[in-house]
């Protein structure tokens, strides 16, 4: 449900278009019961530098230090500093609460020693070949995180888990990394939000990620040069109360190229339709995932970024149950300079910054930081018993290249 999400999202960005959201205007993320938390959180103080983030030359650059990641990225960072709010009034997470036997599947617990990624067990992420392209997705972008930085790499053990939507246990402390969380629920409150799995590439649709973003800004051009249309493609089972209505009203609209499919299907002609990345002939991209009824009920790691209002309006808001969508896109195909502002802010905020290859490994190096300011200190080996009956010491797990 979720990883479908940021692929449309993406999509839309990196496509020189809207997103069209759902509900009214949200500028930042609601407060919950864990985000009061970030008022205390120390101001983070940048040594002056003469170094300024240029998207042509940094969007790319993996290897940006500590410094310039704050630069250039100041404010994607949102969901690490409020989960680490949430432990240093939680307690420090243990070794037990990462353990991932709770899980059916598409679970990995793992581990950083000096720098070097092992995997310690893999529940059911690689029998599936939707888990298995998951689980390797996110493993890479976390090697190609630790290798690339110039920074020192803290030691940590974790976990993570790869379905679009996880329900963490309820009478535990038990926490993970993934996709998304949920706002009105205090479990999700514990979990660390990761960047999904696209970010290093979605096979058979749109490639590796940096690929992706450079063919997206190689068909970059004005709206009004763009098909004045709204185009959806979609499998509406994966969310049909909310997908069925946007059917319902686009139905026989002259501005409507909304097409549903079945994902298995792979005789559905509507699959092919619209390839990567047809989307940028388009003006407006709907956007169904981003569940709002008054409040936002799921985030991802740069949800907090979405601005539905105001001059740094990056998204087009319309209601829960796209009732207003048509008023909106009549105002907007006729106001083709307040959409083309709205596309401007869009592409800076997230195609040329937010989500970059640059940002995602910037991020992903904050997460290990801040998860080490409130996680055990991992041991790398374990004592065990061989086949003579003496104990000895081992190294736990198996290192990343030999797994992948």
């Amino acid at each position: 449900m979720y990883g479908p999400l940021l692929r449309t999202v993406l999509i839309a960005i990196g496509a020189f278009i809207l997103i069209i959201a759902t509900f009214h205007a949200f500028s930042k993320v609601p407060t919950g019961s864990s985000d009061s938390l970030l008022s205390h959180l120390p101001s983070i103080s940048i040594t002056p530098s003469k170094w300024e983030y240029d998207s042509v030359r940094d969007a790319e650059d993996y290897s940006l230090t500590q410094d310039q990641c704050q630069s250039a990225f100041p404010n994607a960072y949102y969901e690490i500093d409020r989960a680490v709010a949430y432990w240093r009034q939680n307690g420090t997470i243990e070794p037990s609460q990462i353990d991932i036997n709770w899980r059916g599947d598409g679970a990995i617990r793992a581990m950083i020693h000096d720098r070097q990624l092992y995997i310690l067990q893999s529940k059911g992420a690689t029998q599936f070949h939707g888990w298995r392209e998951r689980s390797l997705a996110v493993l890479h972008q976390i090697n190609r995180a630790i290798l690339s930085s110039r920074d020192p790499v803290p030691n940590i053990e974790f976990s993570f888990v790869v379905n679009d939507r996880v329900d963490p246990p309820k009478n535990t402390n038990h926490t993970h990394w993934g996709f998304s969380r949920k706002l009105s629920a205090p479990n999700y409150d514990r979990l660390w939000l990761i960047p999904d799995f696209n970010y290093w590439t979605f096979a058979g649709v749109a490639g590796s990620f940096a690929d992706y973003q450079r063919k997206v800004r190689d068909h970059d051009r004005p709206m009004v040069e763009k098909r004045p249309e709204l185009v959806w493609r979609g499998a509406v089972d994966v969310n049909p109360g909310l997908r069925g209505r946007l059917l319902k009203a686009t139905k026989g609209k002259s501005w409507s190229d909304v097409m549903s499919f079945n994902w298995g299907n792979k005789t559905d002609v509507r699959v092919k339709k619209l390839p990567m990345p047809s989307h940028c002939r388009y003006q407006f991209t709907a956007h169904t995932e981003v569940t709002v009824v008054h409040e936002l009920e799921w985030i991802a790691n740069y949800y907090h970024l979405l601005v539905a209002e105001g001059p740094d309006q990056n998204i087009l808001g319309v209601k829960r149950d796209w009732s207003d969508l048509e008023e909106k896109l009549d105002y907007y195909l006729e106001h083709t300079e307040e959409a083309q502002r709205i596309a401007d802010n869009g592409v800076a905020t997230f195609r040329d910054r937010y989500l970059t290859p640059a940002a995602e490994a910037c991020y992903w190096r904050r997460l290990f930081d801040g998860w080490a300011e409130v996680s055990f200190t991992p041991e790398a080996y374990e004592t065990v018993t061989n086949e003579d009956g003496v104990e000895e010491s081992k190294w736990r797990g198996m290192s990343f290249e030999e797994f992948v």
